[in-house]
């Protein structure tokens, strides 16, 4: 399977604390040290992509940056970070 891999570091409508925009890069410091081999697969091959991080000013362009980065894309998409309201 193919992975396609998109931050989006957004907070805006938390209430309490914010800091979740901040989880993308947090994660990709991460990602050498966690375990890629699963059911016989290495799934640091098959990250085709890393399409970076969008940081949309609003939910308007969150949904608007999200569709535009994946309209392009083949596999499945990985999404990092933001409040829950991105997934």
């Amino acid at each position: 399977m193919l992975f396609t891999l998109l931050g989006i570091r957004y907070d805006k409508t938390q209430t309490l604390f914010r800091g979740a925009a901040n989880a993308p890069p947090i994660l990709r410091k991460a990602f050498p040290k966690m375990e890629t081999f699963v059911n016989g697969i290495d799934l640091s091959e098959h990250f085709i992509k890393d399409l970076g991080d969008i940081t949309p000013k609003n939910r308007r362009e969150l949904i608007s940056k999200s569709l535009d980065a994946f309209s392009s894309i083949k596999g499945f998409p990985v999404i990092l970070g933001g409040e829950h309201s991105v997934s």
